[in-house]
C-alpha cells in the first residue's frame, strides 16, 4: 500500500528534506507561525486519522488527538497556542479547536451546517472556513462570536 510523508524544500526547489519516515499517511502539513514546529494529519494504525504535531526537522512527533472520527486540516492560530481543525460529529463535518499548553479539543461554534477546513487571519481575530448550508458551499468568516451572531441576526438566519 502506498504511504504518504512529509516533505520540506527550498522555494527554489533544493534542500528537500524528508520528515516523516513511519508506514503512515501522513498529509496536509502546516507550519507553526514561528517555523518551528509542523502540524499535520497522520493515520498509522487507527482506522480514522488523528491531528499531530513534530518539530521542523521532523523529530518529536506527539499525536493530539484520538478518537473515532475523522481529524484533519489543521491549521495554527497566529500565536502558536492552539490549532484548529475539521472533525466530525454525527456525520456532520464540524470544527475544533486543541490548546496546545493543556492538549484538550473543543468545539468552536455552533454552525447550522457542514464546516471544513478553518484557517485563521494573520491577526487572529477571523476565522475563515468552508460552509455548506443545504448543498451550497460559500466561504465564512467567523468575526468573532459577537460578530458572527450580528451577521446571523441580519444576514445568515435568513439561508436557514
Amino acid at each position: 500500500s502506498a504511504h504518504n510523508n512529509i516533505y520540506i524544500i527550498d522555494v527554489d526547489g533544493s534542500n528537500q528534506q524528508r520528515l516523516t519516515w513511519n508506514t503512515a499517511r501522513n498529509e496536509h502539513p502546516f507550519f507553526s507561525p514561528d517555523g518551528k514546529k509542523i502540524a499535520f494529519e497522520t493515520l498509522m494504525e487507527e482506522k480514522f486519522p488523528e491531528i499531530a504535531i513534530m518539530d521542523a526537522d521532523g523529530s518529536n512527533m506527539v499525536k493530539l488527538t484520538n478518537n473515532e472520527e475523522w481529524d484533519h486540516t489543521p491549521s495554527f492560530s497566529p500565536d502558536g497556542a492552539t490549532i484548529v481543525y475539521q472533525t466530525y460529529e454525527k456525520d456532520i463535518p464540524v470544527l475544533f479547536q486543541i490548546n496546545l499548553a493543556n492538549k484538550k479539543s473543543q468545539r468552536l461554534f455552533s454552525f447550522k451546517g457542514k464546516s471544513r477546513q478553518p484557517s485563521f487571519s494573520p491577526n487572529g481575530d477571523f476565522l475563515s472556513f468552508t460552509g455548506e448550508v443545504k448543498g451550497n458551499k460559500n466561504i465564512f468568516i467567523n468575526l468573532n462570536f459577537i460578530y458572527f451572531f450580528l451577521l446571523w441576526f441580519f444576514f445568515l438566519r435568513y439561508y436557514f
